[in-house]
């Protein structure tokens, strides 16, 4: 369909002896003092950046693009990635039932607060709808399709991706955040009940992920159906990935041999461009995972140029604000929409692309051609940043802190 340090005084007392990273908001592979994953962090950031450019519905040259067009698949690199992290920073620390409650509350404290933030704005939209249908597009009243009344709940609660649903709604890209949300309870009672043996558990929830999405007609594709598995499948094999690769980030980074880093760190990056172009529903797209295992693995090591690139300041601050570039993306695009049918209906502006059959996230809107689209999606990126730091600073910072305080009385 998964930001930033964590610092000691982010986490349960429990947790406060090492600095972590955090995977999208959620918790951090645990490595020596002082260091992150900060290639990792970057990285995160990128993926969440293809994912809003997959979205984006205006006529430009970006638009074209194969890669942008299957921008969807990075999701997976979210759950590959989460379960690295996480396995790295809780494997070992999920043996009562206290850690396990402290666990749950700061994922869910981590995600949640924005998330219920971002459904109250669609709510508050589809009320502006109401009193002013103008604001919506054509055969698109308040409260209807996607927004539906009956969807509210599922969502607040986060189990959109369980397939209560059958469909997505509301702010369509949180059921990856509802499918990761399964994840983490599996992944918690695997270790709570599996001890040391957890990889083996975990390695028997993999295959079972991957026979349940392989027999089923979406496989990857699955979203509200099935997320919830193909959340798991990537989760587990990024945990696996942890379980094999234990050790301090020195151990790993060594010997860091800087042309070879290099070349493994381009090989990956390739790599991982090649399984985004498999088409959707080609049986190549149960390779993704193994993929972007193998990317999370070399950059890890931090050993090469590109990990030295995606460590420079800009990068890192994006991978920061993944989290919320990733779930406020989707409001901004369609508020996009929405004020470019006000100035259709207002001044003929000429915005609005008419409806028609094609692929999901076809062009809808036209600024004058590919051109000044292409500058247009660049503004939008801009925005979507900016506003993913105010909800970091006013949503994600303290509901972050909030859930650390609960999680440290227990």
């Amino acid at each position: 369909m998964g930001q930033a340090a964590l610092k000691p005084e982010h986490m349960p007392l429990a947790e406060a002896k090492s600095v972590t990273f955090v995977e999208a908001g959620r918790p951090a592979a645990t490595v020596a003092a002082g260091e992150r994953y900060e290639a990792l962090d970057a990285l995160r950031g990128v993926a969440a950046l293809m994912v809003v450019l997959f979205h984006c519905e205006i006529l430009s040259h970006l638009n074209d693009w194969t890669l942008v067009r299957r921008g969807e698949a990075f999701v997976d690199f979210f759950f590959v990635l989460s379960g690295f992290v996480i396995a790295r920073a809780y494997s070992g620390r999920l043996g009562s039932g206290t850690e396990l409650a402290r666990f749950a509350l700061l994922r869910v404290g981590r995600v949640w607060p924005l998330h219920a933030v971002m459904l109250a704005l669609f709510v508050a939209v589809e009320i502006v709808k109401a009193f002013v249908p103008a604001f919506g597009a054509g055969g698109d009243p308040a409260f209807s399709g996607a927004n539906a009344p009956s969807f509210i709940l599922s969502n607040l609660l986060l189990v959109q991706a369980f397939g209560l649903d059958g469909e997505l709604s509301w702010n369509t890209p949180a059921w990856s955040i509802s499918a990761e949300i399964a994840a983490y309870a599996v992944f918690a009672f695997i270790v709570f009940l599996g001890g040391r043996r957890w990889p083996l558990f975990m390695a028997a929830t993999l295959a079972l992920a991957l026979f349940v999405l392989a027999h089923d007609a979406e496989g990857m594709a699955t979203t509200a159906r099935l997320g919830a598995a193909r959340a798991i499948l990537g989760f587990a094999a990024g945990a696996l990935l942890a379980g094999a690769t234990r050790g301090d980030r020195k151990a790993d980074a060594e010997p860091g041999n800087f042309v070879l880093a290099t070349m493994a760190e381009l090989a990956a990056a390739t790599l991982v461009v090649l399984l985004a172009f498999v088409p959707e529903g080609d049986w190549r797209t149960f390779l993704a995972p193994a993929g972007f295992v193998i990317a999370v693995h070399v950059f890890a090591r931090e050993g090469g140029a590109l990990s030295a690139l995606l460590r420079t300041r800009p990068f890192v601050a994006l991978g920061g604000l993944s989290y919320g570039v990733y779930m406020v993306h989707m409001f901004i695009n369609l508020r996009l929409l929405n004020v470019a049918s006000l100035a259709d209906k207002a001044f003929a502006a000429g915005w609005r692309l008419p409806a028609g059959e094609g692929p999901a996230f076809a062009p809808k809107l036209d600024f004058g051609g590919a051109w000044a689209g292409d500058l247009a999606t660049v503004a939008l990126i801009a925005f979507v940043i900016m506003a993913a730091a105010l909800a970091k600073r006013f949503v994600e910072d303290p509901g972050r802190r909030f859930a650390r305080r609960m999680a440290a009385r227990l």
